[in-house]
């Protein structure tokens, strides 16, 4: 249920220093990072920097978890070659039996550069989407799915929508057999034995759905209102109700935009999705939980206020605050979203929901007196009352920000993150989030192989992207007056998701 993108790097590719080469070279024009070609460039133009992968790679990030049951957990990220630039990189799983006390490496399927996000519908499947390399140098990285039908152990990948980029959400949901997705162009339809739909975000303009257990994957529409649109996350309650969540870029007014989506009846009406309005005009929101199909709550970011501002103190000046939206009656066709983060928290990763009145959300606080965007300690909220108020919880010292929560049960949750030194850390709480305790994690793990090309991304979803960015200019503010952020920088952070420079 976790969300794609995030501060200076990015949950579907995260890392450091990446190769232009992987990114359509009319989107890079478009941002001003390379200049318009005008004639045949020399070889090479770009220098593509990607040593060739050593046995074992440090794992770099953990952007997801998920739990097939109270003691069985997974946990999805990426890894980094040691002494690799950031180029070098390759998805990771980690599983669990002991309720995250305790993670090893789950045997991954070569092809993925990273993982975004995972969800289990049951006890024995589950999915995992992320990136791989595209084809050729100036492609984006393409759509990867991964799954399992023996609650680990195997995974195998699954065949994505021709042409689809990298999913950054999913959430997969038990249906009714014989449930289809109607008119949303989803391929097959369950026949019972998987019993189980999945609906995963594209980063550009989309959802893609499967009911019959992952066999196969289709495009499901939706309304756009900007572009580019990035759908971070996703959650859908047993029966089919979604909703995602993300933002949009307004050329327009040279804003980013929050955006959420929902469709009450995914698994049976695939045109179904709409865009519904929220409390907050700028900004983010970077994950979702649905606790039933009139439950929910999302989280995420808007810009904070100047230095010396009202509720500027407690963040570093002008840094970003946190939000959260909830909903209690999103299956009535057009729910109404409030406001429920208390003052002067940082930004908000990921949520979850166990139950509709119990949630745990996580995320990163800038120190006092830190440059805007710089994240030190990690944050815990939780509410008892289904996200209507939110308390802080404590967290063991060391933990930075926090990517990712799951709480399989109304007292057991999971988190995962960063180290204020260096590293991952992994944490569990048996109090409902109130208390947490490091868990044991492995901080490398073997390589299942690199850059198996993924498949081309197809014009159908790049070409408004790189419109919208040629129209607004590569000078062009996409954020705010007190943290502005340039078209190319904007490219840089939230759509490469990495540094990137021209040799």
């Amino acid at each position: 249920m976790k969300r794609a993108c995030a501060r200076a790097s990015c949950a579907v590719l995260r890392g450091g220093r990446r190769s232009l080469h992987a990114f359509p070279l009319g989107l890079l024009v478009a941002a001003g990072l390379v200049a318009p070609r005008t004639a045949p460039l020399p070889s090479p133009a770009v220098a593509r920097l990607e040593p060739a992968a050593p046995a074992s790679a440090a794992i770099a990030t953990i952007d997801a978890l998920a739990c097939a049951s109270p003691a069985r957990c997974f946990a999805a990220g990426s890894t980094v070659a040691p002494g690799a630039p950031g180029s070098s990189t390759s998805a990771v799983l980690l599983g669990t039996s002991d309720a995250g006390h305790s993670w090893s490496a789950e045997p991954t399927p070569p092809g993925s550069s990273s993982l975004a996000a995972i969800s289990c519908a049951s006890v024995a499947y589950c999915t995992a989407v992320g990136s791989a390399a595209g084809p050729d140098p100036y492609s984006l990285p393409a759509a990867s799915i991964v799954a399992t039908t023996i609650s680990g152990t195997s995974w195998v990948a699954q065949p994505a929508p021709p042409g689809a980029p990298f999913l950054s959400g999913v959430s997969c949901a038990g249906l009714a057999p014989g449930s289809s997705a109607g008119t949303g162009g989803v391929g097959g339809t369950t026949t019972g034995s998987v019993g189980a739909g999945c609906w995963s975000s594209v980063t550009f303009n989309g959802v893609i759905a499967t009911t019959d257990g992952g066999a196969g994957w289709g495009l499901q529409a939706m309304p756009v209102p900007g572009n580019p649109v990035q759908l971070r996350a996703m959650s859908c309650s047993t029966g089919g109700a979604c909703a995602s969540a993300g933002n949009y870029y307004d050329a327009a007014d040279a804003t980013m935009v929050p955006l959420l989506v929902d469709n009450p009846a995914a698994a049976t009406d695939g045109g179904g999705w709409a865009v519904r309005p929220l409390p907050f005009a700028s900004g983010r929101l970077d994950g979702i939980d649905c606790s039933s199909a009139n439950e929910c709550v999302a989280v995420g970011q808007e810009p904070g206020p100047p230095p010396g501002a009202a509720g500027s103190s407690g963040q570093g000046a002008g840094a970003a605050q946190g939000v959260i939206v909830v909903s209690s009656d999103v299956a009535a066709g057009a729910p109404a979203w409030t406001m429920a983060a208390p003052a002067g928290v940082g930004i908000l990763e990921s949520v979850s929901c166990p139950t509709a009145s119990i949630c745990v959300a996580v995320g990163g606080n800038a120190p006092a007196g830190s440059p805007g965007g710089s994240l030190g300690t990690g944050v815990v909220l939780v509410s008892e009352n289904g996200g209507s108020t939110w308390s802080s919880a404590a967290l063991p010292p060391g933990v930075g920000l926090l990517d990712a929560v799951t709480c399989p049960t109304a007292s057991s949750c999971l988190a995962a993150g960063k180290s204020v030194a260096s590293g991952i850390v992994m944490l569990s709480s048996s109090d409902g989030g109130g208390t947490w305790s490091y868990d044991q994690a492995p901080e490398s793990v073997p390589v299942p192989g690199a850059g198996t090309p993924g498949g081309a991304v197809s014009g159908h979803y790049l070409s408004t992207i790189a419109g919208s960015l040629a129209a607004a200019g590569p000078a062009a503010n996409v954020g705010s007056a007190t943290a502005p952020q340039t078209i190319t920088d904007y490219v840089r952070t939230y759509v490469l998701g990495c540094q990137c420079e021209v040799v």
